[in-house]
């Protein structure tokens, strides 16, 4: 039999899958696949599968996705991007994302919450756009573990000249940081 590891974070959005004391961590599991499954029957998402490819830039060397564009010039960017996207569908399950030629943006719960811009030092700054409410403590938390950050308006908190390995330096912070973009209840919501 196979053994899988999962982040701390995986294993508590599982459990909710769960009944307790009746259903083995495999019965959970199987629970999510049976939900994905049947996520993929549903005609909303057959459309969201055939759409076709992120929009075209051109580049004056013939068409090319944003994705690739981003990948090709601004490669520490999506890194950032894609590291910070897996910490948010860690908690918040399926995130809308769009690729533009110098930044990406997540959505999820209704609104754009995070988006990752591409700096002229070949940095990236994160912007993450908080619930109502849920800001103060997390500046609290991120002064006293020394996360470098500005306010901007009362629910944006602005990451500047990150690469991955500061972000994976600070993985601990970030992480309970992304759990409080939006309120757990709103989250349960979500996922009815």
């Amino acid at each position: 039999m196979p053994v899988i590891r999962i982040t701390d974070a995986t294993w508590g959005r599982l459990k909710r899958w769960a009944v307790p004391l009746d259903d083995s961590p495999d019965d959970a599991v199987r629970k999510v696949l049976d939900a994905a499954e049947e996520h993929l029957k549903c005609p909303q998402t057959e459309k969201q599968i055939n759409m076709p490819p992120d929009p075209i830039l051109s580049t004056g060397q013939g068409p090319v996705s944003n994705f690739e564009y981003l990948k090709d010039n601004n490669p520490s960017v999506l890194e950032c991007a894609l590291w910070y996207k897996e910490l948010l569908t860690e908690y918040y399950g399926e995130i809308e994302t769009k690729y533009f030629k110098d930044y990406i943006w997540f959505k999820w719960a209704g609104k754009r919450r995070v988006s990752v811009v591409k700096l002229k030092n070949n940095k990236a700054r994160i912007r993450v756009k908080f619930y109502e409410g849920n800001i103060s403590e997390v500046v609290d938390h991120l002064n006293k573990e020394g996360l470098q950050f500005s306010r901007s308006g009362d629910t944006d908190l602005l990451f500047k000249n990150l690469d991955l390995g500061r972000l994976k330096e600070k993985q601990v912070t970030h992480e309970w940081t992304v759990q409080r973009i939006v309120p757990r209840y709103l989250i349960k919501k979500l996922h009815e």
